[in-house]
């Protein structure tokens, strides 16, 4: 389940800037990625039709800290964020003593740009994804 987290992210147009999040049982920060559209009671503004937070693209994620997480440090996971519209950036993340980095499934359209991966089981496990890139 997603309840054991220190961030949890449905929506991906805020700007999340040098967060700290560690010492969860699960992930640091989630990117809830299985929104097909606004949930309830919000479903009921009229702006709310037709959103789909998946395919949002991130406001600003940058220079956020995961460490000393059970599991995951950042989690992107099935059925995947595919934003739209020009590719989103993950920057400057420093994740460090969890499990895995960052897990990345099923996801598209964006890009983990700098930052520092380590002391990891696995550094980012990578899978079912299109145009997703590390640089």
């Amino acid at each position: 389940g997603n309840t054991n987290i220190c961030f949890f992210v449905p929506f991906f147009r805020h700007e999340r800037i040098e967060n700290v999040a560690a010492g969860s049982v699960h992930a640091g920060f989630w990117f809830e990625t299985n929104l097909a559209g606004v949930r309830a009671p919000s479903n009921l503004i009229p702006e709310s039709k037709g959103f789909i937070p998946s395919h949002q693209p991130v406001k600003t994620f940058r220079d956020n800290v995961a460490h000393s997480n059970n599991e995951f440090g950042i989690q992107y996971y099935q059925p995947g964020w595919k934003p739209r519209g020009p590719e989103s950036v993950i920057e400057g993340s420093i994740v460090y003593r969890n499990d895995i980095c960052h897990l990345v499934h099923g996801n598209g359209n964006f890009v983990i740009k700098g930052g520092i991966c380590a002391d990891h089981e696995a550094a980012v496990p990578a899978f079912q994804n299109y145009g997703f890139r590390i640089d």
